[in-house]
């Protein structure tokens, strides 16, 4: 089955992660910058999600900022999947490039969201035999 998660849902499901497991209060972002890829430049979108919020450290409140891989985001996502019974397969960004005039005008770059390939983890009964 594919699930769908929105920009929003996906920052708030990081948020949550960051609750639950390190216990901490952040603020989670999300953007989208074009960027460039491969030995060719071939054009792509870079989607980075920025996580921001407050340690302790030698009695003084310290702001901290920390920018999340691709990496992260997948076993975020597949951690809090897993504890809802489900099994990532796959996990890819709703994001791309518009397309403007011949001089590039009004291209602009998008972020909507997360598609995820999953499947519902079914608990199988023991059969007995006789």
């Amino acid at each position: 089955m594919e699930i769908k998660f929105s920009k929003e849902q996906a920052e708030k499901i990081i948020q949550a992660y960051y609750q639950i497991h390190e216990s901490k209060g952040v603020q989670v972002s999300s953007k989208a910058t074009s960027g460039c890829e491969g030995i060719y430049e071939i054009p792509c979108t870079d989607v980075t999600f920025m996580v921001s919020g407050t340690e302790t450290l030698f009695g003084e409140s310290i702001p901290v900022n920390e920018t999340l891989t691709k990496k992260q985001v997948e076993g975020i996502l597949t951690t809090m999947l897993s504890e809802e019974g489900y099994s990532v397969e796959s996990i890819s960004y709703d994001a791309g490039t518009t397309t403007g005039d011949f001089f590039d005008r009004g291209t602009r770059t998008y972020f909507h969201g997360i598609n995820v390939q999953a499947t519902k983890k079914v608990d199988q009964k023991v059969k007995k035999i006789g």
